[in-house]
């Protein structure tokens, strides 16, 4: 995976939606997601007990780092293309408008769904409205 610069994760993204679009035969896929300051998972260590039991304990290392102020990880991939970005808590808002204007312009392909038309109220016949007349003049008389 390469890791860009913001501007130039937008210029590669672009170039991405636009060689699926020429070729027809692949989908980009952008996963947005919070990014806590490591870069891969933390090392786990497997210890065994020496009881008869047998199970196994897990234990996670834990880094001393600190971690920076919230930041976004950004990744997008097309076949096996694989690009990302970190856009840090300050950044967001103008990395978000560029974002969306990339999105608005290469998001012209996309199939309009077929919306149901809701039915209207159906309107019994003729006749029977007439026989609801009918009895309901009926049935007012035989109250009276």
């Amino acid at each position: 995976m390469v890791y860009l610069e913001n501007d130039a994760f937008l210029n590669e993204l672009v170039r991405m939606f636009s060689k699926s679009k020429v070729k027809g035969n692949g989908t980009v896929y952008v996963i947005m997601k919070k990014f806590d300051g490591t870069k891969r998972a933390a090392a786990t260590t497997v210890t065994k007990k020496s009881s008869g039991t047998g199970k196994q304990k897990k234990t996670q290392k834990v880094s001393e780092e600190p971690t920076p102020a919230h930041a976004c990880l950004i990744r997008a991939k097309l076949q096996n293309r694989k690009i990302a970005t970190f856009v840090p808590a300050k950044e967001v808002n103008r990395f978000q408008l560029a974002y969306c204007s990339v999105l608005r312009g290469n998001m012209d392909a996309l199939k309009k769904t077929k919306k149901n038309k809701s039915k209207s109220v159906r309107r019994p016949p003729k006749y029977l409205n007439f026989l609801h007349t009918l009895c309901g003049s009926l049935k007012v008389m035989f109250l009276y």
